[in-house]
């Protein structure tokens, strides 16, 4: 089962996109039901609201005229900033589990500093350029030694937990 991190359309406003960043399987069609929905994504950048003015050009005081008509939606965004919310440990998980992330949603893994590697790379003049899930790979094996991790492929299950010898059964009569 191949596992694809994408961005689905959330806020179907013409002028107002927001994304959803999901776990899906890559077979499916795009508007499937998700895995797991692992954060938001709000491609327009917070602005500042416009200074409040009266008619006669004169700065308006909020003590005055109260608050202002423009409020921003998120407190938590920056000014200028695109906002992005995810659960990092989450995409980490799925990252480790081979989930390929689609080129957007690696863009996005690149700036926050999850994957350290050139989204679109040149080609090198020594070979061939090398393939994007290969790359991916790589990135996501340094990314989790980098971080301490042993990676997947190295993982050896955790034994199965035997039942104590301090609780013992009994069958009751």
């Amino acid at each position: 089962m191949a596992i694809r991190l994408r961005l689905a359309r959330h806020r179907l406003s013409r002028n107002a996109a927001q994304y959803n960043l999901v776990a899906t399987e890559s077979h499916l069609r795009a508007t499937a039901q998700p895995l797991e929905l692992l954060g938001t994504f709000n491609p327009r950048p917070q602005v500042l609201a416009p200074v409040q003015r009266s008619p006669n050009g004169q700065r308006r005081s909020e003590k005055e005229w109260g608050p202002g008509q423009y409020q921003p939606r998120t407190a938590n965004a920056q000014v200028g900033i695109k906002a992005v919310e995810w659960n990092l440990e989450r995409v980490r998980h799925w990252l480790s589990q081979g989930a390929l992330p689609t080129k957007a949603v690696e863009k996005l893994l690149v700036q926050a500093g999850v994957l350290d590697t050139n989204p679109l790379p040149a080609p090198s003049q020594s070979g061939p350029v090398m393939s994007r899930q290969r790359r991916l790979r790589e990135a996501i094996r340094t990314a989790e030694k980098a971080r301490g991790e042993v990676p997947v492929a190295q993982r050896t299950p955790a034994p199965a937990a035997a039942p104590s010898a301090a609780s013992p059964q009994t069958p009751a009569a």
